[in-house]
């Protein structure tokens, strides 16, 4: 007797098989969109199609960026509606900026820009509504997404309990950014540790950024740590902190004994105020009037 096996696998739209479509039908489609949604348009949003480079629509190439800024994402309508651009158009950069949007609007957009793989960097800037399910969903992008090579999360302090679930999107496995920016989120003490444990094990990101956190010299010890056990971070930016000279050397002292135990890799940044010699990443400290 011969048994069949058949696999079923869900695979992802592919853009460039979209129809042609112009900006002005698109800008329709999104009008059409959100009648159907009951949702009033983004108007900044139509404003952007109908500046889009045209080869951009059908996935031939990546625009430069959509912008959702000082608009309303409250529950999953609104980001529902602007499925009809996402299923057409693929963007280099998504940014909410300033958005207010909550743990329902945040679920359907950054659901929609892992299953269309919409944007290769997503930047969240200015408070945020959105709670522990919102971050879940953050972190199912970033797991599942193949394209998704950077996150920026500025402006606006990431919560406590927050940071785990940031975290865990992080390990190794699953893991695919190439760059981390936690910018002026008040990023320390044990929000830090909990990303520092993640990073520990993560093979993927070369670029941390971590300025403007209030960073103390026991969190600089935390990243000193954090160095010993990852040598593929090639930039660690700790801008305006308040690590001092204290912290400056766990770190300088981190990474000698990195590059005792390894290869020769990238060599110090000529631009940073604070350089340390030898086989090992750059540490960024600008304005050392506050280290």
């Amino acid at each position: 007797m011969t048994v069949q096996i058949i696999l079923l696998f869900e695979t992802k739209p592919r853009l460039a098989l979209v129809p042609s479509t112009t900006r002005s039908q698109l800008a329709a489609e999104y009008l059409e969109s959100c009648r159907r949604h009951n949702t009033l348009c983004i108007d900044s949003v139509l404003e952007q199609i109908r500046e889009l480079p045209e080869s951009s629509i059908g996935g031939v190439m990546r625009a430069p960026r959509l912008t959702l800024s000082e608009c309303a994402l409250l529950g999953p309508a609104p980001a529902d509606a602007l499925e009809a651009v996402l299923r057409k158009v693929q963007f280099k950069r998504i940014e909410i900026d300033h958005a207010v949007i909550d743990d329902e609007g945040a679920e359907a957009l950054f659901d929609m820009i892992e299953y269309y793989e919409s944007a290769t960097i997503v930047c969240i800037s200015g408070p945020r509504q959105f709670g522990i399910r919102g971050w879940q969903a953050a972190s199912r992008m970033i797991k599942k997404s193949a394209e998704l090579s950077e996150l920026e999360v500025t402006d606006s302090a990431l919560e406590a309990s927050h940071s785990p679930v940031l975290a865990r999107s992080l390990r190794p496995v699953t893991c695919r950014l190439r760059a981390l920016c936690l910018q002026r989120v008040a990023l320390c003490g044990e929000p830090l540790l909990c990303l520092v444990i993640a990073l520990k094990s993560n093979n993927s990101i070369r670029e941390l950024r971590l300025g403007d956190n209030g960073l103390s010299i026991s969190d600089a010890g935390q990243l000193a740590s954090l160095l010993e056990y990852n040598n593929r971070i090639q930039l660690l930016d700790l801008s305006n902190n308040q690590i001092q000279d204290a912290g400056v050397a766990q770190l300088a002292d981190a990474m000698a004994e990195q590059a005792a135990q390894s290869p020769p890799s990238a060599a110090a940044s000529p631009l940073s105020p604070h350089r340390c010699q030898g086989q090992s990443p750059p540490i960024q400290v600008s304005d050392c009037n506050n280290c």
